[in-house]
């Protein structure tokens, strides 16, 4: 009789299966069974569902204790013993369902929480000393709640629970000597990189349970060129409106494109986030942030269009010719009134006969200049706003793009 014929008549004497009862001769003690995780392959994490695919190895090993539940020696039961024997001869292949296994599950799993193994995965009895040693592959498709606060350069950690299923810690026992995963057989992904992972063997709820959990962090650099690089050039043109001459016609259709610009960039956005307002990623702020800079950019167009093109019978404030006239000597005094006075020949005996000569003929230039009156048109109060709303929205954006992007690329 074959030693496979043998094992089936311990697990199937008396006409029924034992297959279903933990294989231990003393039933007051549970059994343990060692267990290794390997990585495969991360196929994909969904962070607007909020799920995560990938491959793992579960190694399995415990000692079967059918043949000493029957009170035989697991020697004189096999002929595997024997001096001389190939090691091929010392184990077999058994089978899915004919003998005990575990009936593990994943408890979190976002399909449905069907049994792991199957036909394709046969478990080895080793016939020396009744080691039973099962290496299923197991498609885990699971949740895991994203956090997308600092996304694309996000850092996701998900956590995965097996348990067997109906078995309680005073029947089975997971035993571990690992606390990571076995990557030496993973399969490199080009959006994620796995950076931690972690494995223990708690007993929750009177369950022995095994826990592992998994680090990943984006590769942010295909995210950065087509999001973040469109965002930072629109806040570049959205304030070069300004520069824009107002006598083209162009500028209120210019503004209100760089604003539907920035709408659609942040629907793009919202696509790729998940539809929950815990956590909200930093790049979803400083967009709709942008935005509104733009829709005020928008606004302002408007009201400098207004001024610019206001009757020239209509008085300008006092207030803004002062400011105008303030800023035009400022600028003629560092430009125009320079070029004055180093344009002055001055000869050396005129210095001589009359030093003040020179001096006065300066001063008098610099007073003509200075007690000008020039005559301040709207058309020169839209100018010097476009000066001050230039410089405004460049500081402005300049300011939020610090505060909001500095914390991304700092992570």
């Amino acid at each position: 009789m074959s030693d496979y014929d043998t094992l089936m008549e311990f697990y199937n004497s008396g006409n029924y299966s034992r297959k279903d009862f933990i294989p231990k001769a003393n039933v007051s003690v549970a059994i343990n069974v060692s267990v290794s995780v390997d990585l495969l392959a991360l196929n994909d994490f969904n962070e607007v569902s909020g799920s995560i695919d990938l491959m793992i190895g579960l190694n399995l090993r415990w000692t079967d204790e059918i043949v000493q539940c029957n009170g035989y020696d697991l020697a004189t039961v096999f002929n595997a013993t024997a001096t001389g024997t190939p090691d091929a001869l010392k184990s077999l292949l058994v089978p899915y369902g004919k003998i005990w296994s575990p009936n593990m599950v994943l408890l979190n799993a976002m399909d449905s929480a069907t049994t792991i193994g199957g036909s394709i995965y046969k478990l080895r009895f080793d016939l020396t000393e009744a080691l039973v040693t099962w290496n299923p592959k197991v498609h885990v498709y699971s949740s895991c709640t994203p956090d997308v606060t600092y996304y694309p350069f996000d850092r996701q950690t998900c956590t995965f629970t097996f348990l067997s299923w109906g078995n309680t810690a005073s029947e089975l026992l997971f035993k571990t000597d690992r606390s990571t995963l076995n990557l030496g057989s993973y399969s490199d992904n080009g959006e994620w990189k796995v950076s931690n992972s972690k494995m223990s063997v708690p007993t929750v709820n009177s369950q022995s349970q095994i826990e592992i959990s998994i680090t990943i962090d984006r590769r942010p650099l295909y995210f950065a060129f087509n999001i973040i690089t469109p965002i930072m050039v629109l806040v570049i043109l959205n304030g070069m409106v300004f520069w824009l001459p107002v006598e083209s016609g162009e500028r209120i259709g210019f503004s209100v494109t760089c604003f539907l610009s920035f709408v659609v960039l942040l629907n793009m956005i919202m696509d790729l986030m998940p539809k929950s307002s815990s956590p909200i990623a930093y790049i979803c702020f400083y967009t709709v942030c942008m935005m509104v800079f733009s829709g005020l950019n928008t606004a302002l167009v408007i009201l400098q269009m207004r001024m610019f093109h206001k009757p020239e019978t209509d008085e300008v404030p006092s207030f803004i010719v002062s400011y105008i006239r303030f800023m035009k000597c400022q600028t003629c005094k560092r430009n125009t009134n320079k070029d004055k006075i180093n344009s002055v020949k001055v000869e050396p005996s005129d210095i001589r006969e009359d030093p003040s000569k020179t001096k006065g003929s300066v001063k008098s230039d610099r007073s003509e200049f200075e007690n000008e009156g020039v005559a301040i048109t709207w058309q020169d109060a839209a100018a010097e706003l476009d000066k001050i709303l230039f410089l405004t929205f460049l500081a402005g954006q300049t300011i939020f793009s610090i505060l909001f992007l500095l914390p991304i690329f700092l992570l």
